[in-house]
């Protein structure tokens, strides 16, 4: 239901700075669950009335959302097991 890209940055291997861009997605299905999500999941679906106000609010959510979603680590035990499941044809 929405996208959005931020600057991050991380260390690599020999401990030098790399900057780039990270993407946090918000799925409709995948990540309901955290109040924020819920009351923008429900925003998006009309669920939620968007009158007088409704804009401060919206930007209320996506600032929340966003705080949220960038700390947001990748699981590595999952990466492996889906990468390991690719490899052998079973993804």
């Amino acid at each position: 239901m929405l996208a959005a890209r931020f600057p991050h940055r991380w260390q690599n291997g020999s401990g030098q700075d790399v900057h780039g861009i990270r993407e946090a997605v918000l799925c409709g299905v995948c990540d309901q669950g955290p109040p924020v999500v819920n009351e923008l999941l429900a925003l998006f679906a009309g669920q939620e009335q968007f009158g007088p106000g409704g804009l401060a609010r919206l930007g209320e959510l996506l600032d929340r959302w966003l705080a949220q979603a960038q700390q947001v680590q990748a699981d590595e035990e999952r990466l492996d097991r889906e990468r390991l499941l690719w490899v052998r044809g079973e993804l």
